[in-house]
């Protein structure tokens, strides 16, 4: 789990200088800080997901990385609805399409993991031919 972890985290904290570059050609100062509020939600939802899709093994993995997908879109979609409806600076900087692209960053490794982990955790099945 740990692994995964610092994958997730890795990947994200990478992608950073890219959405803070971005950041500061669009808007400056306030688009690079949209880009740290929207790593901050993207690496808190990933790692969430992560965590939650952990705990199931075996048969139960394939809901396990169902729970780990709705947490990972829920943590996102809750803080763009917060922002959204508070307005301000970072709105207009681009936080919700940072936030949208962090997301499916997040989306895209946690998904990795998650199906590295079902393939581990699910018993051996071998396929019989007709």
């Amino acid at each position: 789990m740990v692994r995964g972890l610092l994958g997730v985290f890795a990947v994200l904290l990478a992608a950073f200088p890219v959405f803070a570059m971005y950041g500061y050609w669009a808007k400056g100062s306030d688009g690079v800080s949209a880009a740290a509020v929207a790593a901050g939600v993207g690496l808190a939802g990933g790692l969430a997901g992560f965590a939650a899709a952990f705990g199931f093994r075996g048969t139960q993995a394939i809901q396990g990385v169902l729970l780990g997908m709705v947490v990972r879109m829920v943590v996102p979609l809750a803080a763009a609805a917060f922002f959204f409806l508070r307005g301000g600076t970072l709105v207009r900087a681009g936080l919700l399409e940072m936030l949208v692209g962090y997301y499916l960053l997040a989306l895209t490794v946690d998904t990795a993991l998650a199906v590295q982990l079902v393939r581990r955790t699910m018993p051996n099945r071998t396929e019989t031919g007709a």
